[in-house]
């Protein structure tokens, strides 16, 4: 299920509006991450990485999540629309390899950087990959130009957005309570 919130100064406030993931009540995404929205081109589950703004050439991102052979890939979401799968052709812009238990990721243009969301172990303990992603992208494997792993919490990080700044951001996590924090990251 997605449920929309708003910001107002440090709260989120429900909008009381919300999203199944089902057909006929069956689940159809299993663990939604993100979403890619690129203006009235299709949504897909994922993220958005832009690579060049000269071009305006947008990808889907994804990662895996699991504890060997992880890899980001970029999709060319022009190609995804009509595929019947993702190893189709076309539809593979680009891959790197990468660490484990990936969750999200955000793009950062302005620095050229790749955050990788992720858990250190397998659902639990934080950690924030900053990632060149053109070097990535040329050498085949994660190209790693800094990493946070000062938040050592109990729960397994699911998500996050930054704010207004490239420090502030909105964390959500597993726990049935207090699952979601606003974090400084100081990298």
């Amino acid at each position: 299920m997605i449920r929309e919130f708003d910001l107002a100064g440090d709260s989120l406030q429900y909008t009381g509006r919300e999203y199944k993931l089902t057909l006929n009540d069956t689940d159809v995404i299993n663990h939604p991450t993100g979403f890619a929205i690129h203006g009235k081109e299709p949504v897909f589950l994922g993220n958005s990485v832009l690579l060049d703004r000269a071009t305006n050439k947008w990808y889907v991102a994804t990662a895996d999540y699991g504890e060997r052979a992880n890899e980001v890939r970029l999709y060319d979401p022009a190609v995804l629309e009509h595929a019947r799968k993702t190893t189709d052709k076309g539809v593979l812009y680009k891959k790197f390899t990468c660490g484990p238990w990936v969750q999200n990721m955000q793009w950062l243009p302005s620095k050229g950087l790749l955050v990788l969301i992720q858990n250190q172990v397998e659902g639990r303990k934080w950690r924030f990959t900053y990632i060149d992603l053109n070097k990535s992208l040329e050498s085949g494997k994660a190209e790693v130009v800094g990493t946070v792993d000062s938040i050592d919490r109990g729960d397994e990080l699911e998500g996050f957005t930054f704010l207004s700044t490239l420090s502030k951001g909105v964390a959500v996590t597993s726990s049935r309570k207090g699952n979601v924090n606003f974090i400084d990251i100081n990298w």
